[in-house]
């Protein structure tokens, strides 16, 4: 039972403050240069079936200099909506906890946006980035001068591309490439800034890189730069000790709703209560009068292990 032991540790360390591991590469020790605040987003939507349930929004954010240890923030909002409603009031308590926990406010912001389609991106821009600015004005003054420098990426993986390495290049037990494989020309979008990351190393089967879309860089980071930063953050995983597909904050965001749905009053049967409108269908009020936000005893740790 020496593996199951170990994920056992892993988690219970996590949960109760520690740091099971952090990546050492020349981005990580860069992003601890200057405070920097990390967040992973992501928007959960009900199964076929589960028409009646709204859908689920989370945000992570680091909290610490090294972005090894996170806080959450949960949200419900209308069904199979994409866009987070409620974005501006998270990252406002994601700033506030980071304030708290560092004592200083951050200089740069680094956000990682999970499940997004191609034909969602412009609704993210016009609605998503003006809510994140909405929410430093309110932290930090109307001054644009102080507020800090933002990166926002799109990290998709549901798309059709796969790479094969040449036989002498593949993983010695799978085949597949080497885990830091990065493609960022030849065959990607035509006018979006985007670059594969395949950042993990398959074990079975085909691997399927991450897809990363950067739609806005305040911090001017070159390519190399920004590549080997999203790598390392894949390797800050606390549940593992190797490195995963996409960047701990976008896996921590999707473990946060996940849980989503112990937030609900265990005696309420949405079935039985939820009252429908001939024209705005299920009452999203219903959902939200008996769904509970963190415990204030977990609100500030790593409770979604």
């Amino acid at each position: 039972m020496n593996q199951y032991q170990n994920n056992l540790a892993l988690k219970i360390n996590g949960k109760l403050g520690g740091i099971n591991s952090g990546p050492t590469n020349e981005a990580m020790t860069q992003l601890a240069a200057k405070p920097t605040i990390v967040l992973g987003a992501d928007v959960s939507h009900p199964a076929p079936g589960e028409g009646l349930r709204p859908s689920t929004t989370s945000l992570v954010s680091s909290c610490d200099a090294r972005a090894l240890q996170y806080v959450a923030s949960v949200r419900i909002q209308r069904s199979r909506l994409e866009i987070i409603q409620d974005l501006r009031e998270m990252v406002g308590r994601a700033l506030t906890v980071f304030q708290t926990k560092t004592t200083v406010l951050p200089r740069r912001m680094f956000f990682y946006r999970d499940g997004v389609s191609e034909g969602e991106l412009h609704r993210v821009i016009n609605y998503e980035i003006n809510a994140i600015g909405e929410a430093i004005s309110k932290v930090y003054g109307a001054a644009r001068s102080t507020w800090p420098a933002l990166t926002f990426i799109v990290v998709g993986k549901r798309h059709h591309i796969r790479f094969f390495p040449q036989p002498q290049d593949a993983h010695t037990f799978s085949g597949n490439c080497q885990a830091g494989f990065v493609v960022d020309s030849d065959i990607v979008h035509p006018v979006h800034y985007d670059f594969y990351l395949q950042s993990h190393a398959g074990i079975k089967g085909t691997s399927r890189p991450s897809h990363y879309i950067v739609l806005r860089d305040d911090n001017g980071l070159n390519a190399d730069a920004l590549q080997e930063l999203s790598y390392g953050l894949c390797h800050a995983y606390a549940r593992a000790t190797r490195s995963v597909s996409i960047p701990a904050p976008v896996y921590y965001a999707d473990l946060v709703c996940r849980r989503a749905k112990f937030h609900y009053d265990p005696a309420w049967n949405f079935e039985d209560n939820v009252s429908v409108h001939s024209d705005d269908g299920p009452s999203l009020q219903s959902f939200q009068d008996h769904f509970s936000d963190i415990s204030r005893s977990l609100e500030n740790s790593m409770y979604f292990l």
